[in-house]
């Protein structure tokens, strides 16, 4: 790739832009640091009419103003998602916290037993013997 030389600094660059105000091109450090720079179509305004202008300005007061509006909306939805978050934990927290009763846990395993005892008992049916001939 070919570099060349800066009018203005005189350094090598890889990127010109052709300055009207300069009437030849400048590196784009020198475009992009100029009070006449334009960031929402990265582009010159020497040239243009203050109506032009103004348009423009407008253009880029409302596109920072949605900017702006789009970040307040991410963190207030950020937060209330973190508030979800921490209400979760805290009850699952209460839960796996509560004292630990080994003799309800025997307890409930003994019933559980039982109904499983008495459910296959019910289940079965009674066989009886059947002659084939």
């Amino acid at each position: 790739m070919k570099t060349m030389k800066c009018p203005l600094c005189g350094k090598d660059a890889n990127s010109f832009v052709y300055c009207h105000k300069e009437k030849q091109s400048i590196c784009w450090n020198h475009c992009n640091d100029c009070q006449y720079f334009i960031s929402i179509d990265y582009s010159c305004s020497y040239e243009l009419s203050p109506v032009q202008k103004k348009i423009i300005e407008l253009r880029e007061r409302k596109r920072k103003d949605n900017q702006e509006r789009q970040v307040n909306e991410y963190a207030v939805n950020e937060h209330k998602a973190v508030m979800m978050r921490r209400d979760a934990i805290s009850k699952e927290a209460a839960h796996i916290s509560a004292p630990y009763d080994a003799a309800s846990v025997l307890k409930a395993k003994k019933a559980k037993k039982k109904k499983v005892k008495t459910a296959a008992k019910q289940a079965a049916p009674t066989v009886k013997e059947v002659s084939l001939f």
